[in-house]
């Protein structure tokens, strides 16, 4: 899973937001789809500055069928989720929302950050 439909469609199989086959039913979730793009960004802009430097700006997938530059890490065990709660909040699916929300909460949590060096440094005294 590295493409923002692979994301799209695995939150929309955790919602359950499938026909009777288990597959996703484009024609039965089409507002769902003309939002996939933009929620996929959205989450995805939120996990950018847990896992990159600061001075790297997100850039937003232009179509689905990009890859996510996140970790594989956050596109497997974290973006789905996220992915998940905004498409319950849209469709008014009120459990739903609440329980992927507090899920991707917790995983979000654990994302992989940047190692960060923090150097020793002795206090100074304030003087006039």
């Amino acid at each position: 899973m590295k493409t923002g439909r692979d994301v799209f469609f695995r939150a929309m199989v955790l919602l359950g937001y499938t026909g009777v086959d288990g597959t996703v039913d484009g024609a039965q979730s089409a507002e769902l789809f003309r939002r996939g793009l933009d929620i996929v960004n959205q989450v995805a802009a939120d996990l950018w500055p847990l896992e990159k430097e600061k001075e790297e700006a997100f850039a937003p997938l232009k179509a689905l069928t990009q890859e996510i530059p996140l970790s594989a890490s956050a596109v497997e065990n974290i973006l789905p989720y996220g992915v998940a709660a905004f498409l319950a909040q849209a469709d008014g699916d009120g459990t739903n929302q609440q329980f992927f929300t507090s899920l991707y909460q917790q995983k979000r949590n654990m994302a992989e950050r940047p190692l960060k060096r923090r150097g020793d440094v002795l206090p100074r005294s304030w003087e006039e």
